[in-house]
């Protein structure tokens, strides 16, 4: 875990903490300026499956989601308490990119300016996964590069809606 990054990004509060936001998905609220969110948790917490039903709600909304993981979905995710089984229709408006390293998140990251219809949302699950450094890389600078190409890639789908 990479608590200093936590300083770069909103924080998610829960029902009880806020009742400013306007954004509520699963008793969550989120930021309404925030652009880009980190959810931090201890292994086993359930951020995955929080991380998938914030993208199926972001898709039952028209948005065209993508929903990044480094490894391969045996099942669905459980759902959150009171949430129904996703139908086919609105699955097929959550893109899930299997990318096996922080390589492969950097590229796409990169290129999401290119992309001719980008996603509306991008959710990459398992941070710090994709913050380990390269060999010969330094953490600092594996871990700045991550977020700078994060922060850019969510500014711009941002501010292209």
């Amino acid at each position: 875990m990479f608590p200093h990054l936590c300083d770069n990004f909103p924080r998610l509060q829960t029902a009880c903490e806020s009742t400013k936001s306007k954004r509520d998905i699963f008793g969550i609220h989120l930021p309404e300026e925030a652009s880009k969110c980190l959810l931090v948790g201890e292994n086993g917490s359930g951020k995955s499956s929080l991380l998938f039903q914030c993208a199926l709600s972001y898709a039952s909304e028209g948005n065209k989601v993508v929903y990044i993981t480094h490894s391969k979905l045996q099942t669905m995710p459980l759902q959150v308490h009171g949430t129904s089984r996703p139908d086919a229709m609105l699955m097929k408006q959550v893109q899930l990119l299997y990318l096996v390293d922080r390589e492969a998140l950097l590229d796409y990251l990169s290129s999401i300016h290119t992309i001719a219809l980008p996603p509306h949302v991008i959710i990459v699950d398992d941070l710090d996964y994709y913050c380990k450094p390269s060999q010969g890389v330094d953490l600092n600078s594996s871990l700045g590069l991550t977020c700078a190409l994060l922060v850019d890639a969510a500014s711009f789908i941002t501010h292209r809606m």
